[in-house]
């Protein structure tokens, strides 16, 4: 099986060079097949005839999934009808809905706690903000004045602390400042934006861990970019395009045991999933090997599990597993046989996974359905 490598990386601001710590060959074959389980939360059996479509699965400890479902109306009179739930294997319950025109459109990334409540964005009329809800009075955690505008993604976590970003329009300035904040309900507290020193530009993803600690990308004033976290203070470099190893980064996620994981693209070519923690960063995944020609995001848990969707060298696309310790298992891949047809697309999002590895995936198939599913497996299965 894949082994996974580590590198001591740092900034050259912090070393001179990064250190090879141990050597390993990349995944020489493809992740092995495990009996994963799928449990069915929603699906439309006539979705592409419908214009139905679903997106922002994120899932919590006690497996309960949130998700977007969407349809366009039939005499197309305006936005599609819009509906966010949370399901279990108890109940399915309306977060909120665009029905009522308080909401017009919800964004595609939700992010669900560990106690039920999601977190996401929405357009409405005179502007639109950040709420977050768990099936009764919603509450507000930001919205759009003559001052704040754009919402990007968010995070929540199980205090109920939104972490998101947005740009800030500032009178008397020519220039947009795009920030990224956190806030529960009340005042928010202001983690990094284009006025802090070094920083250029701010990217939209944000992730939050329970110690309040957030992990985003950033570009620099004096060129490159860099992975950085922070939660109200001075913020600290993770790893940044000055090492001799990466050139640029998507958006990082953080654990509560303060691992950050993120994709990023190589000085020498070629890109991979890797994790840094305690200075110490680690290759999960890569173009090097064999198997994967691409990689499209990833989700972390705190028992320092991955799940990332990826493009294979021999064509088509799937979901893995990964334990973080050089394990892996294929969750899902196209032209699978599923639910009676042919699986031709599917994903799993930053918050798609959870501590049991469970994972909450959108599956499109090849005789129309779409739908969100649940996908259960231990790792236990894995070869060593």
């Amino acid at each position: 099986m894949f082994k996974s490598r580590q590198l001591h990386l740092c900034s050259r601001a912090a070393c001179v060079a990064a250190a090879v710590v141990s050597a390993a060959l990349g995944l020489s074959h493809a992740p092995a097949r495990a009996d994963v389980t799928f449990q069915t939360v929603m699906e439309d059996a006539q979705a592409h005839q419908s214009g139905t479509t679903f997106s922002g699965p994120s899932i919590n400890n006690s497996g309960v999934v949130a998700f977007i479902h969407s349809r366009v109306l039939e005499d197309l009179s305006g936005p599609p009808r819009q509906i966010i739930y949370a399901w279990s294997e108890r109940a399915l319950i309306t977060i909120a809905d665009n029905s009522s025109r308080t909401f017009s459109v919800f964004s595609r990334i939700l992010s669900i706690n560990n106690k039920g409540v999601v977190a996401f964005d929405a357009a409405r009329t005179g502007g639109g903000g950040i709420y977050t809800g768990s099936g009764g009075a919603l509450t507000t955690i930001a919205d759009e004045t003559a001052l704040f505008e754009g919402f990007g993604s968010k995070s929540i976590n199980d205090r109920g602390v939104v972490a998101f970003s947005y740009n800030r329009d500032e009178i008397g300035r020519d220039t947009v400042v795009l920030g990224i904040y956190t806030g529960s309900g009340g005042a928010l507290t202001t983690i990094a934006d284009s006025d802090t020193p070094t920083l250029a530009s701010l990217s939209r993803g944000t992730s939050i861990n329970n110690r309040g600690v957030v992990a985003f990308k950033a570009k620099r004033d004096a060129g490159g970019e860099a992975i950085y976290t922070g939660s109200g203070g001075p913020i600290t470099t993770i790893v940044d395009s000055d090492s001799p190893t990466f050139s640029t980064f998507n958006n990082p996620v953080i654990n509560n045991n303060g691992v950050v994981a993120f994709r990023a693209n190589r000085d020498a070519g070629g890109s991979g999933i890797y994790t840094v923690s305690g200075g110490i960063t680690t290759t999960i995944a890569d173009t090097d090997s064999p198997t994967f020609s691409g990689f499209r995001g990833h989700s972390l848990n705190n028992k320092g599990a991955i799940a990332f969707p990826a493009d294979l060298d021999s064509g088509g696309f799937g979901i893995y597993l990964s334990d973080g310790k050089g394990g892996f298992i294929t969750v899902l891949q196209t032209g699978d046989s599923f639910m009676g047809s042919t699986v031709s697309n599917c994903g799993v999002g930053t918050n798609g996974l959870n501590d049991k590895n469970q994972l909450a995936i959108w599956v499109k198939l090849a005789d129309g359905r779409e739908g969100i599913y649940r996908a259960d497996d231990s790792l236990k299965k894995t070869e060593p």
